[in-house]
């Protein structure tokens, strides 16, 4: 006999708005039980696998800590990108107020490279100085808001990183159970 339930397996984390594009899939188990006519009973997850309710726990929990350590390994990839976005606008920014003219001058061609790779619009030709400080405001403005962006996602970060310690924790607890478990099993097996 079999009881067939549908169990999704997601972890307690509902996705930033940022993370809407994640290419981190959440698990999702089908868990049916599986019933032996002596009386015992397994599960079967989705994906073939069988196991007692330890096992069966510990195979979930290692689904959950896969799904926070790719996600952990994604906003990572993504936080070292931002440091090096970081380091390029300041380099820039800084040419910009340094390079500021009395008169006219052409904006410098690494800035007006980066504008336009950033689609941002870029006068051709030569810059009063309204227009150099309008360029040097765009750029601190895109700092500012990377800054505020980078905030985020170090909070989310450290927040993963909580969680995949709590849940890398109830993995070692779960195994110690299973550990003593099967000690208890076996002692009671030579004892008899």
């Amino acid at each position: 006999m079999t009881d067939s339930i549908t169990t999704p397996t997601q972890a307690p984390v509902a996705p930033t708005p940022q993370d809407s594009s994640s290419s981190v899939e959440k698990p999702n188990l089908k868990i049916s039980r599986v019933d032996n006519p002596d009386g015992t009973h397994f599960y079967r997850t989705s994906d073939g696998k069988t196991f007692s309710i330890d096992e069966l726990m510990f195979y979930v929990e290692s689904k959950i800590a896969k799904y926070f350590q790719d996600r952990l390994q994604q906003k990572n990839d993504k936080l070292k990108k931002q440091v090096q976005e970081h380091s390029k606008l300041t380099d820039l920014l800084t040419e910009m107020q340094a390079k500021r003219p009395s008169g006219k001058a052409h904006i410098p061609a690494d800035v007006a490279q980066w504008m336009g790779e950033n689609g941002l619009d870029v006068k051709s030709g030569q810059l009063n100085k309204g227009d150099w400080d309008s360029v040097t405001e765009t750029l601190k403005s895109k700092l500012d808001s990377l800054n505020s962006t980078n905030q985020t996602d170090t909070i989310e970060t450290e927040n993963l990183t909580k969680m995949l310690d709590e849940v890398n924790e109830f993995l070692a607890n779960v195994e110690n159970v299973l550990a003593k478990s099967m000690t208890t099993i076996i002692g009671n097996l030579r004892a008899s």
